[in-house]
């Protein structure tokens, strides 16, 4: 996904708001659904247009091992469609 002045709107909100991580999800298997996530401040230091990737793993043999999933969102953690629904 790009960094864009929007989406950058949407940070610093989120940021005042106490949120330090934005998720996005890229995959389930089974019951578990798995996502990627980036630093509020990271994001927020990138210039406009930034690909700062949320892509899904390559397939392979276990190819979710070892990758975060929703279990481990926090409450200082905001979903990328969370972020445009709340703020």
């Amino acid at each position: 996904m790009k960094v864009t002045p929007r989406l950058k709107e949407k940070l610093e909100r989120a940021k005042a708001a106490g949120y330090k991580h934005i998720y996005s999800v890229v995959g389930a298997y089974g019951s578990t659904t798995y996502c990627i996530f980036h630093d509020v401040d990271s994001v927020l230091a990138k210039p406009n247009g930034y690909d700062y990737g949320c892509g899904r793993p390559a397939p392979a043999p276990g190819m979710w091992t070892g990758h975060p999933n929703t279990r481990q969102v926090e409450c200082t953690d905001i979903g990328y469609t969370a972020l445009f629904a709340m703020f």
